[in-house]
């Protein structure tokens, strides 16, 4: 079984102030290998 995980993310660039990039990662993670799918992967597999 598939593990979700999900993640939120700033990057500063080394800034002490903005404007910084902020994003949200989903992606599902194999329990055995460790390796990271999309769910778009997922879909098509």
């Amino acid at each position: 079984m598939m593990r979700f995980r999900e993640a939120d993310s700033v990057e500063t660039h080394g800034m002490d102030c903005g404007p910084y990039e902020r994003w949200h990662d989903e992606w599902y993670e194999c329990p055995e290998c460790g390796a990271a799918f999309t769910a778009a992967e997922l879909e098509a597999a």
